[in-house]
């Protein structure tokens, strides 16, 4: 019998992963076809990747907190809303509700990611 993967938990460990910055194991939970999507603009795991990197990278740590999250199992989707916080090295920060949408295929692997933010909120942080 193959293993039930729970993607509420599949959910919370892309997330973990994510604000831990281990990008390797944040991979592994996704297709390698896998499109993520920040207010309508896809891009592939390579392209989400390269963003993050270049955030972290940057010197910019971010956080996540007041998690909601909805399990739809049957339709193998999560929503997630939570708040991120992002901080630079020099005590500049800004925050932003966010909500994420996850779909997941038969093996519990994100195949889609969709993300909904108002990006200009974190723009003190980048000039």
């Amino acid at each position: 019998m193959a293993e039930v993967i729970d993607i509420g938990d599949r959910c919370a460990q892309f997330f973990q992963y994510s604000s831990s910055h281990s990008w390797d194991a944040l991979a592994r939970l996704c297709s390698p076809d896998a499109v993520f999507s920040q207010n309508g603009n896809d891009t592939d795991l390579d392209g989400m990747l390269e963003m993050v990197r270049g955030i972290t990278s940057s010197g910019i740590g971010y956080e996540y907190g007041d998690v909601r999250r909805t399990v739809a199992a049957a339709d193998r989707t999560v929503v997630e809303q939570h708040h991120v916080t992002m901080r630079r090295g020099d005590g500049v920060e800004a925050n932003a509700d966010v909500c994420v949408v996850l779909t997941f295929d038969e093996s519990g692997m994100i195949v889609r990611l969709d993300e909904y933010v108002d990006t200009a909120a974190f723009a003190p942080l980048f000039h």
